[in-house]
């Protein structure tokens, strides 16, 4: 009975604090919408129908630019970038590693130096690895024969890896696929150049010629090509 009373008291008095019994009116419920409302609600898509984002495939792209352009004026070629480059690699290597082929020796100068006619081209070729007697050396003469039986008649090959100071070519020379430097080296012909070569297994068949007194080493102390030049400037 005193609740009651507050709440009536409440009522009259405007306290904050008033004890609702009654339930507060709900919102009015939305009319239908008539003429042109109702059109463009149905133009409206509802949110469960919104459209989802379309992810065009690569088939379909081209079907669209075979569309636009014309059937046969587009073609697509799925390239391999990486099959690509590492084809172009290995043609290079190949390239760069492949020997020019002499045709034939044309003149021996000494045991280390010869000229090559290739064709209608005609080039100096100073071998690498060596130094042979000069020919109006000691032992010169026989060091340019012994090159020549070497290489006579045989399939000759060079191999260029630059020049030198005189414009000549640097290479290595094979004579039926055996190598001239090495061999001359290998039957005391010549001498190991110690001064621009790093192969010292050149330099073990030089010590091993040596023992064995082969070639240049049989007779007396030869002066070194490098020596005998400096003697004899030209």
């Amino acid at each position: 009975m005193v609740k009651t009373l507050f709440n009536r008291l409440s009522c009259l008095s405007g306290n904050p604090f008033l004890y609702q019994t009654q339930p507060l009116p709900l919102s009015p419920t939305p009319l239908p919408p008539t003429g042109e409302g109702l059109n463009r609600a149905h133009q409206q898509p509802s949110a469960s129908k919104k459209a989802k984002p379309h992810t065009i495939t690569l088939a379909r792209k081209r079907e669209r630019v075979r569309d636009s352009v014309g059937e046969g004026q587009m073609r697509f070629i799925s390239l391999n970038l990486k099959q690509i480059t590492t084809t172009l690699a290995t043609t290079y290597l190949l390239a760069c590693s492949l020997p020019a082929f002499a045709l034939e020796i044309s003149y021996f100068y000494d045991g280390d130096t010869v000229k090559i006619k290739d064709g209608s081209y005609e080039y100096k070729l100073r071998l690498t690895d060596i130094d042979a007697p000069e020919r109006n050396q000691d032992y010169g003469l026989k060091s340019r024969r012994a090159l020549m039986l070497f290489c006579k008649k045989a399939d000759v090959k060079v191999y260029i890896s630059g020049t030198d100071k005189y414009r000549r070519n640097l290479g290595k020379l094979h004579c039926n696929s055996l190598d001239a430097s090495e061999f001359m080296v290998k039957k005391g012909h010549a001498w190991f150049n110690r001064r621009y070569s790093m192969d010292y297994m050149l330099a073990l068949q030089e010590d091993e010629a040596r023992k064995n007194k082969l070639g240049l080493w049989n007779a007396q102390q030869q002066a070194p090509p490098w020596v005998w030049r400096k003697n004899h400037p030209r």
